[in-house]
């Protein structure tokens, strides 16, 4: 009875049950993960990008100031910084594009990671009652079976031998 008892605790179900729940979260997060990445990915690309033309204007902007050279040349300069600042504008709108998509799939990451956390700390709580409980039952069952050989011991060989083998 109380083996039975150690196997069927009722926190044996409830955890269960935690953990089925745990297996949805998991799975949906894993979803909104997978959504997230290629946009993040994009998302730092068009970063580095936009960044890598920031840098180009300015080279560009004090090579002009600091120039004393032919009007060719200077018209070449304006000509490729206007270029660099139309490819820096469309990389700043693509980037807060990508940003305007990030935000929300963060937010959903984000939304089931803290939908997760009592799950997990529902969880460790029944695990730890679990174990309490097996040990004391395991106490117990100790104790029935010192008790048991105790009162084996009195009976007639014959008695215990049936007993024993059934």
């Amino acid at each position: 009875k109380v083996t039975y008892q150690r196997a069927h605790l009722p926190e044996m179900r409830d955890l269960a049950l935690v953990e089925e729940d745990m297996r949805g979260l998991a799975v949906s997060l894993r979803t909104a993960q997978q959504a997230l990445a290629p946009v993040r990915d994009a998302y730092d690309t068009a970063q580095r990008d936009a960044q890598r033309l920031r840098q180009r204007a300015g080279e560009l902007d004090a090579t002009l100031s600091a120039s004393t050279s032919h009007a060719r040349e200077l018209t070449a300069l304006e000509r490729e910084l206007a270029h660099v600042r139309d490819a820096l504008s469309s990389a700043d709108d693509r980037e807060l594009e990508l940003l305007v998509e990030l935000e929300p799939l963060e937010e959903a990451e984000s939304a089931i990671r803290a939908q997760a956390k009592p799950v997990l700390e529902r969880r460790a709580q029944l695990q730890e009652a679990i174990a309490e409980l097996q040990a004391t039952l395991d106490e117990e069952l100790t104790a029935l079976r010192f008790d048991r050989d105790a009162q084996a011991t009195l009976l007639p060989d014959e008695v215990r031998r049936r007993y024993d083998y059934a």
